[in-house]
């Protein structure tokens, strides 16, 4: 079974859209010095033909590629792991301005091409969050099915509230959690709630309130956060290698 799946993959890239022009440099870290990113698997945004990522681990580029975080990534080789893993600085460019999913397909194909990256799709239990209503209900104020959400040029403007679909809050909050978010809300449809400083959970809120996450959503919104286990879907490292040169 894990083969089929290997090789299903392997063949999802071999027909992707590649990018026209690669340059991956080696970009080392001066002695006493590191570099340190937030729990990633941000969603990408294109803008243009081009993709650049500076001081780049072989980690950080699958994250972007397959769309997961780190805790879903094992495998990797030595000198890809931890504060003493390598670094480079990627320029890829194409043709045409892709999609997100067509983007993360060429990636994946630069990966492949470059990194002799080879990987798998499995699952593993891992400690997740999970998203409930709260004792006492939610918070937000549930939009009438006349009332229309309103759209706005990316990023949106800074407002004290925010209305939008339930099915983009859950992306917010899971945005830098350590661990996975499942949502067993059961919420639908459109819904009023405060704009908050989503970047900071799991930290303290730049507003300076001295709030965890879970007190937050509770307090603010109504829903409740909780810790147990569950079956992720990972990406397994099977093979990769440094980049070759440009």
């Amino acid at each position: 079974m894990r083969r089929a799946a290997f090789y299903l993959l392997l063949a999802g890239t071999a027909m992707a859209q590649t990018f026209d022009v690669v340059s991956i440099k080696p970009h080392p870290i001066p002695s006493g010095q590191f570099f340190f990113r937030v729990a990633g698997g941000a969603e990408l945004h294109p803008t243009g033909p081009s993709y650049t990522m500076r001081v780049a681990t072989l980690e950080y580029l699958i994250m972007d590629a397959f769309n997961v975080k780190e805790y879903q990534i094992s495998g990797l080789p030595q000198w890809a792991l931890g504060a003493e893993a390598e670094h480079f600085d990627v320029d890829a460019k194409s043709e045409k301005t892709p999609t997100a999913a067509e983007l993360r397909q060429m990636l994946q194909a630069m990966l492949a091409d470059r990194f002799q990256l080879k990987v798998r799709r499995d699952k593993k239990e891992l400690p997740v969050y999970v998203l409930t209503v709260a004792p006492g209900g939610v918070k937000m104020r549930k939009l009438a099915e006349d009332e229309k959400v309103p759209t706005f040029a990316y990023p949106p403007p800074v407002m004290e509230k925010m209305i939008s679909p339930y099915s983009s809050l859950s992306p917010l909050i899971a945005l830098n959690l350590d661990r996975p978010l499942i949502d067993e809300t059961g919420l639908t449809g459109n819904y009023e709630f405060p704009t908050l400083d989503w970047r900071q959970y799991g930290r303290e809120l730049r507003q300076g309130e001295a709030l965890s996450i879970f007190s937050v959503l509770q307090e603010k919104l109504g829903l409740k956060l909780e810790q147990r286990k569950d079956m992720v879907d990972i990406v397994v490292v099977e093979h990769a290698e440094r980049p070759s040169g440009n």
